[in-house]
């Protein structure tokens, strides 16, 4: 099918509507972007119907990922014919949330594992066959060009001693913290790997520990669960409310998955954050040695 063609879409069955697609504005602006300006969505349009659909409205948004926060409009904002992308989107993020069965399933294991203390948590997303094939062989460019040159160099103790190395800055009660690691299944040995390496936090056992939990606690339904859906998917959800939870959350840069946590947390408010790689790197430049041969 043409995208910048006319199509046709059938709701239920019961009647078709043409629609103009919405690509065919790129042309005229000259933007992969659509800006969301009441009057110029209109005239993208360029239609008089009352219904439109609005395809990939997330994509649409131009803004500064890892600047946002999830905050709803203000009265006066939604007044407004003009809303800032920025805004537009953090009302997004605070609209549109987990279901509420992932967010008090995750609520439940926090206060089982943690009992209100404090924790730290940390995302890798780099596996060698997806993130990094994308980003620093597929697509290779600036952006992650220092993620690319470090990343085949680094060790399970790398990460661990930069994670840990912030941790005794900011607190002096940081022997016994639990922390948790989320990772792809691709990279579970790898994470094992980071959990060997720690010197003073409290290590959990990723993904086990988590099936185990949802085995245990939700007897009733957890066997169907794994027998009709992806249960990968299930613990990624759960995953990045934990996440959203910890005291500490080291971020992998380049990922979405971080990035839609980072705008639900409080930082500032007593909860900070860092980019993982960055800690690895400051990590490394304590050892002349290695630096000199990864740069």
């Amino acid at each position: 099918m043409n995208i910048f063609n006319r199509t046709e879409v059938n709701f239920h069955q019961r009647s078709s509507v043409p629609i103009q697609i919405l690509p065919k504005a790129k042309v005229k602006t000259k933007k992969f972007w659509i800006e969301s300006d009441e009057r110029f969505v209109r005239k993208m349009f360029g239609t008089s119907e009352r219904c439109a659909i609005y395809a990939q409205p997330f994509h649409s948004l131009k803004m500064q990922y890892g600047q946002q926060h999830a905050v709803p409009l203000s009265s006066s904002t939604k007044s407004a014919s003009r809303v800032e992308d920025n805004n537009l989107f953090s009302a997004i993020i605070e609209a549109v949330r987990r279901p509420s069965c992932i967010v008090n399933a995750a609520s439940r294991f926090v206060a089982q594992v943690f009992h209100g203390n404090p924790y730290a948590a940390i995302h890798w997303r780099y596996d060698k066959k997806d993130w990094y094939r994308y980003h620093c062989v597929v697509h290779y460019g600036p952006k992650f060009r220092n993620a690319c040159e470090i990343l085949p160099s680094i060790t399970a103790r790398d990460i661990a001693s930069g994670v840990e190395n912030m941790l005794r800055e900011e607190t002096s009660d940081h022997f016994g913290l639990f922390v948790y690691i989320a990772s792809p299944p691709s990279v579970e040995n790898f994470t094992k790997q980071i959990y060997d390496s720690l010197e003073f936090l409290v290590p959990l056992e990723e993904k086990n520990y988590l099936k185990n939990f949802f085995s245990m606690n939700f007897q009733s339904c957890w066997k169907d669960l794994t027998n009709f859906m992806d249960v990968d998917e299930i613990v990624s959800l759960t995953e990045m409310e934990i996440m959203v939870r910890s005291k500490w959350f080291f971020y992998s840069f380049g990922s979405t998955w971080s990035e839609n946590i980072r705008p639900l947390r409080k930082v500032g408010s007593g909860f900070s954050e860092a980019d993982v790689l960055s800690l690895v790197r400051n990590a490394l430049l304590k050892q002349p040695n290695r630096v000199a041969r990864i740069f």
